[in-house]
Protein backbone atom coordinates (compact mmCIF):
# COMPACT_ATOMS: atom_id res chain seq x y z
CA UNK A 1 0.00 0.00 0.00
CA UNK A 2 2.91 2.58 0.74
CA UNK A 3 4.59 1.76 -2.23
CA UNK A 4 1.23 2.35 -4.23
CA UNK A 5 0.68 5.77 -2.98
CA UNK A 6 4.84 6.69 -3.32
CA UNK A 7 4.02 5.61 -6.51
CA UNK A 8 0.44 7.92 -7.56
CA UNK A 9 2.53 10.95 -5.86
CA UNK A 10 5.39 10.03 -8.35
CA UNK A 11 2.85 10.05 -11.25
CA UNK A 12 1.28 13.50 -10.50
CA UNK A 13 4.74 15.22 -9.52
CA UNK A 14 5.67 14.77 -13.16
CA UNK A 15 2.72 14.66 -14.90
CA UNK A 16 2.19 10.82 -15.32
CA UNK A 17 0.20 7.73 -14.98
CA UNK A 18 0.55 5.64 -11.62
CA UNK A 19 0.90 2.61 -14.29
CA UNK A 20 3.81 4.17 -15.94
CA UNK A 21 5.68 4.49 -12.04
CA UNK A 22 7.99 1.99 -11.21
CA UNK A 23 10.91 2.68 -8.48
CA UNK A 24 14.70 0.87 -9.08
CA UNK A 25 17.97 1.62 -7.59
CA UNK A 26 19.71 4.23 -9.28
CA UNK A 27 19.52 5.94 -12.21
CA UNK A 28 22.03 3.97 -14.36
CA UNK A 29 19.69 0.64 -12.93
CA UNK A 30 17.31 2.15 -15.16
CA UNK A 31 19.24 2.99 -18.21
CA UNK A 32 20.47 -0.56 -17.85
CA UNK A 33 16.71 -2.28 -18.27
CA UNK A 34 16.48 -0.07 -21.14
CA UNK A 35 19.43 -0.79 -23.38
CA UNK A 36 19.20 -4.22 -21.98
CA UNK A 37 15.41 -4.81 -22.80
CA UNK A 38 15.12 -3.20 -25.66
CA UNK A 39 14.14 -5.49 -28.94
CA UNK A 40 17.61 -4.37 -30.72
CA UNK A 41 18.34 -5.50 -34.56
CA UNK A 42 21.72 -5.45 -35.51
CA UNK A 43 22.71 -2.07 -37.57
CA UNK A 44 20.72 -0.03 -35.15
CA UNK A 45 21.97 3.11 -33.24
CA UNK A 46 21.80 4.98 -30.07
CA UNK A 47 22.29 8.64 -29.89
CA UNK A 48 23.28 10.66 -27.15
CA UNK A 49 25.95 13.27 -26.71
CA UNK A 50 29.13 13.95 -25.64
CA UNK A 51 28.47 15.76 -22.02
CA UNK A 52 26.94 12.76 -20.77
CA UNK A 53 27.68 11.45 -17.57
CA UNK A 54 29.17 8.31 -17.66
CA UNK A 55 25.70 6.28 -16.39
CA UNK A 56 24.05 7.65 -19.84
CA UNK A 57 26.51 6.39 -21.94
CA UNK A 58 28.15 3.22 -21.44
CA UNK A 59 24.86 1.23 -21.48
CA UNK A 60 24.37 2.03 -24.93
CA UNK A 61 28.49 1.53 -25.51
CA UNK A 62 28.24 -1.78 -24.37
CA UNK A 63 25.39 -2.65 -26.69
CA UNK A 64 28.26 -2.63 -29.67
CA UNK A 65 28.68 -6.58 -29.23
CA UNK A 66 25.27 -6.48 -30.18
CA UNK A 67 25.87 -4.36 -33.03
CA UNK A 68 24.47 -1.66 -31.91
CA UNK A 69 26.13 1.76 -32.20
CA UNK A 70 26.06 4.89 -29.99
CA UNK A 71 26.79 8.09 -31.48
CA UNK A 72 27.49 11.09 -29.70
CA UNK A 73 26.48 14.53 -30.83
CA UNK A 74 29.26 17.24 -30.09
CA UNK A 75 28.33 19.82 -27.90
CA UNK A 76 29.19 23.50 -29.04
CA UNK A 77 30.33 25.51 -26.36
CA UNK A 78 28.80 23.41 -23.39
CA UNK A 79 25.36 23.19 -25.71
CA UNK A 80 23.41 20.75 -26.86
CA UNK A 81 20.52 21.65 -28.97
CA UNK A 82 18.06 19.59 -31.25
CA UNK A 83 19.85 20.50 -34.57
CA UNK A 84 22.94 18.80 -32.94
CA UNK A 85 21.12 15.66 -31.86
CA UNK A 86 18.99 15.50 -35.45
CA UNK A 87 21.87 15.34 -37.21
CA UNK A 88 23.08 12.32 -35.46
CA UNK A 89 19.95 10.50 -36.00
CA UNK A 90 19.47 8.51 -39.13
CA UNK A 91 16.61 5.58 -40.43
CA UNK A 92 18.68 3.26 -37.60
CA UNK A 93 18.12 5.73 -34.86
CA UNK A 94 16.11 3.64 -32.08
CA UNK A 95 16.82 5.66 -28.84
CA UNK A 96 17.31 9.46 -27.96
CA UNK A 97 19.40 9.27 -24.68
CA UNK A 98 20.26 12.53 -22.75
CA UNK A 99 20.11 13.71 -19.87
CA UNK A 100 17.88 16.64 -18.87
CA UNK A 101 20.58 18.92 -17.63
CA UNK A 102 24.08 18.64 -18.10
CA UNK A 103 25.70 17.56 -14.85
CA UNK A 104 29.21 19.46 -15.27
CA UNK A 105 27.75 22.69 -16.09
CA UNK A 106 23.93 23.08 -15.79
CA UNK A 107 23.04 22.94 -19.63
CA UNK A 108 19.41 22.76 -19.77
CA UNK A 109 19.11 20.65 -22.97
CA UNK A 110 15.79 21.09 -24.86
CA UNK A 111 14.13 18.49 -24.04
CA UNK A 112 10.47 19.27 -25.34
CA UNK A 113 12.07 20.17 -28.89
CA UNK A 114 14.34 16.74 -28.85
CA UNK A 115 10.96 14.60 -27.38
CA UNK A 116 8.97 16.32 -30.81
CA UNK A 117 12.17 15.24 -32.79
CA UNK A 118 11.52 11.89 -31.02
CA UNK A 119 7.94 11.40 -31.30
CA UNK A 120 8.00 12.46 -35.91
CA UNK A 121 10.38 9.74 -36.44
CA UNK A 122 9.04 7.31 -33.86
CA UNK A 123 12.08 7.16 -32.14
CA UNK A 124 12.32 6.37 -28.30
CA UNK A 125 13.17 9.56 -25.96
CA UNK A 126 15.09 8.36 -22.90
CA UNK A 127 15.67 10.81 -20.37
CA UNK A 128 18.20 11.25 -17.63
CA UNK A 129 16.36 13.55 -15.16
CA UNK A 130 18.77 13.34 -12.32
CA UNK A 131 20.21 16.45 -12.48
CA UNK A 132 16.87 18.60 -13.16
CA UNK A 133 14.22 16.46 -11.34
CA UNK A 134 12.95 18.69 -8.22
CA UNK A 135 14.92 21.49 -9.23
CA UNK A 136 12.46 22.30 -12.31
CA UNK A 137 9.71 22.11 -13.23
CA UNK A 138 8.49 18.77 -15.23
CA UNK A 139 4.90 17.65 -16.77
CA UNK A 140 5.26 14.80 -18.97
CA UNK A 141 1.74 15.19 -19.92
CA UNK A 142 2.74 18.17 -22.03
CA UNK A 143 6.28 16.58 -23.52
CA UNK A 144 7.45 13.80 -25.14
CA UNK A 145 9.15 11.46 -22.72
CA UNK A 146 8.97 7.76 -23.23
CA UNK A 147 11.35 6.71 -20.33
CA UNK A 148 12.53 9.14 -17.17
CA UNK A 149 14.90 8.02 -14.94
CA UNK A 150 16.15 9.82 -11.83
CA UNK A 151 17.25 8.93 -8.57
CA UNK A 152 16.01 10.59 -5.24
CA UNK A 153 19.14 12.02 -3.76
CA UNK A 154 20.12 14.67 -5.91
CA UNK A 155 17.14 18.03 -6.01
CA UNK A 156 14.27 15.48 -4.40
CA UNK A 157 16.29 15.26 -1.61
CA UNK A 158 15.60 11.74 -0.92
CA UNK A 159 17.34 8.90 0.13
CA UNK A 160 20.27 7.23 -1.87
CA UNK A 161 19.28 4.13 -4.15
CA UNK A 162 15.68 5.16 -4.79
CA UNK A 163 14.81 5.78 -8.39
CA UNK A 164 11.65 6.83 -10.43
CA UNK A 165 11.60 5.04 -13.64
CA UNK A 166 8.49 5.52 -15.61
CA UNK A 167 7.91 3.98 -18.86
CA UNK A 168 5.17 5.50 -20.76
CA UNK A 169 2.18 3.48 -22.01
CA UNK A 170 3.13 4.01 -25.35
CA UNK A 171 6.96 2.68 -25.08
CA UNK A 172 6.11 -0.76 -23.25
CA UNK A 173 6.27 -2.24 -26.13
CA UNK A 174 9.49 -1.28 -27.15
CA UNK A 175 10.77 -1.43 -23.02
CA UNK A 176 9.22 -4.45 -22.30
CA UNK A 177 9.21 -5.87 -18.53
Amino acid sequence: RDVDTAREKAAAFIGARASEIAFVPSTSWGLNIVAQAYPWKEGDNVVGDDMEFTANVYPWMLLEKRGVEFRAAANRDGRVTVDDIADRVDHRTRIVAISWVAFHNGWVYPIREIGELCREKGILFVLDAIQGLGALPLDLSDIAVDVLVADSHKWLLGAEACAIFRVSENARERVPP
